[in-house]
């Protein structure tokens, strides 16, 4: 449970025992100075866009292999993990907080009603809970990867014009 987490790793947050020399960064003898570099932030910020886009690469072929295989409700499962993963990426490369699944869903479905090029996806919440409505048949799974798939692609366009401009 949370509770039991919490009390493991409190300990950790303590930082009255901490020494000058903890202030210093690996490699370096200057004391760490916090500030606002180039580019090094959103350097990480654009690796882990690219991470979240190969990982949605990745759940899609999982997906498929499922799908061959007949196993509806693992193509489903993939499809929509896929489309979260997509929609992290697009939210976090606008700096939007992106905590769990459903603050994705629902940030991400804001996010769609403003900007040009995501149009298609204003309903994104009720395009992605389908599942929750839905048994993992043949014809459900198809065209709910499909979903997913159509999704992903349009991010990755979306994602590649917004760094073009």
């Amino acid at each position: 449970s949370g509770a039991y987490f919490g009390d493991k790793m409190s300990p950790l947050s303590d930082t009255t025992n901490l020494q000058p020399s903890d202030f210093i960064d690996w490699g370096h003898d200057d004391q760490y100075v916090q500030q606002i570099g180039v580019g090094e932030c959103a350097g990480v910020v654009i690796d882990l866009v690219s991470t979240l886009f190969l990982e949605s690469d990745e759940k899609l072929a999982a997906g498929k292999r499922a799908l061959n295989q007949q196993q509806w409700a693992d193509g489903i499962y993939h499809g929509y993990t896929a489309m979260i993963n997509s929609a992290k990426a697009l939210l976090l490369a606008a700096g939007e907080k992106t905590n769990s699944q459903a603050q994705i869903v629902k940030a991400f479905t804001a996010y769609a009603l403003e900007k040009e090029g995501l149009e298609a996806y204003k309903a994104f919440d009720k395009m992605i809970y389908q599942i929750q409505n839905e048994e993992p048949t043949e014809a459900f799974a198809a065209d709910y990867f499909q979903l997913a798939i159509d999704f992903h692609t349009d991010a990755q366009t979306f994602r590649k014009k917004e760094t073009e401009q």
